[in-house]
């Protein structure tokens, strides 16, 4: 819905200095960091964001199909920059929650205009403030809900 919004802004909820990896990186590197850094992916970064790697990735990309994680580089198995969903630092929290389901991502990389990573948003980050969000949504629901009788 044009216009909805949170009060939340991604930087709000994000997490600054996410977890990274060079792309270079083995795939096995790259699950000895999820494991320390307790994540679900890692952000390849070298400069700048150049892809993402999930336990979903792996788990298609390597573990289905019999291969050793020792012998990949992260940057062979991860979602490159171009196809990674990202959103930038001053959206409403909103934006984020339509971007991860209409693309069916739980992540979303921040970026500023300037193409800089901020860090990243989850849904899990969403999730810590929900009650707040669903009070907001029911209020607006309300709030239109009442507009439409006034109209009629």
């Amino acid at each position: 819905m044009p216009g909805d919004t949170t009060g939340y802004r991604v930087a709000d909820l994000m997490t600054r200095d996410p977890a990274s990896v060079d792309p270079k990186e083995t795939v096995d590197g790259a699950c000895h960091v999820m494991t320390r850094e307790e994540v679900g992916s890692l952000l390849a970064v070298n400069d700048d964001l150049k892809g993402i790697i999930t336990e979903r990735d792996i788990v298609t990309k390597v573990v289905s199909r019999d291969l050793t994680a020792s012998n990949l580089l992260v940057e062979e198995v991860m979602t490159p920059r171009p196809d990674v969903t990202v959103i930038e630092p001053q959206r409403d929290v909103y934006d984020a929650m339509n971007l991860m389901r209409d693309n069916q991502v739980r992540r979303l990389p921040v970026i500023d205009r300037d193409n800089t990573l901020k860090g990243i948003i989850t849904g899990k980050d969403i999730l810590r403030v929900e009650s707040s969000l669903i009070d907001l949504i029911q209020s607006g629901l309300n709030i239109r809900e009442e507009k439409r009788k006034l109209q009629n």
